[in-house]
């Protein structure tokens, strides 16, 4: 699913996730455990709240839960830089808005382009300290997507991110 975001220009950025690795087996334990859900009769459910609960806090906290692949696509480059989002572990490739390969430089979480759009494709890889800090959070969040928290709940849980 696509997410748009916008800067005080009103540059159009979409970020949409390509491909995600699946949570380990031992999160959605943990998470029943947390939750004090003891059967597995709902885990296909389950599995599914905490797959959005993951998505939902490595978007908030700009870091990476699990490994993804990243298509970002910005109309106009500002400063001939594209800020990448989330934990990024490596480039793919850079392409300008005609889908024509660019020159490109990974400049920290930025990449230079000389274009005046561009479309990046990344790969993220988690760190253990993000996964240690943020996954009581997904856990939190999950778990009150499963209780069927409304939307206010669910933001407030986001800004411990």
């Amino acid at each position: 699913v696509p997410v748009c975001l916008e800067t005080e220009e009103v540059i159009m950025i979409e970020l949409s996730i390509i491909e995600k690795a699946d949570t380990p087996a031992a999160w959605l334990e943990q998470f029943k455990a947390y939750a004090g859900i003891a059967d597995n009769a709902q885990d296909s459910l389950l599995q599914a709240i905490l797959s959005k609960a993951v998505l939902s806090v490595q978007q908030k906290a700009d870091r990476s839960l699990i490994a993804c692949t990243f298509e970002l696509r910005e109309d106009e480059v500002e400063d001939c830089r594209v800020r990448l989002y989330q934990t990024v572990s490596q480039v793919v490739s850079v392409r300008d808005g005609q889908g024509r390969v660019e020159y490109w430089e990974q400049v920290g979480n930025k990449v230079k382009v000389f274009a005046n759009s561009a479309i990046v494709t990344y790969r993220t890889e988690p760190h253990l300290a993000d996964i240690d800090t943020l996954l009581p959070i997904v856990y939190q969040y999950a778990t009150a997507l499963y209780d069927g928290e409304d939307s206010k709940t669910l933001a407030s849980i986001l800004t411990q991110c």
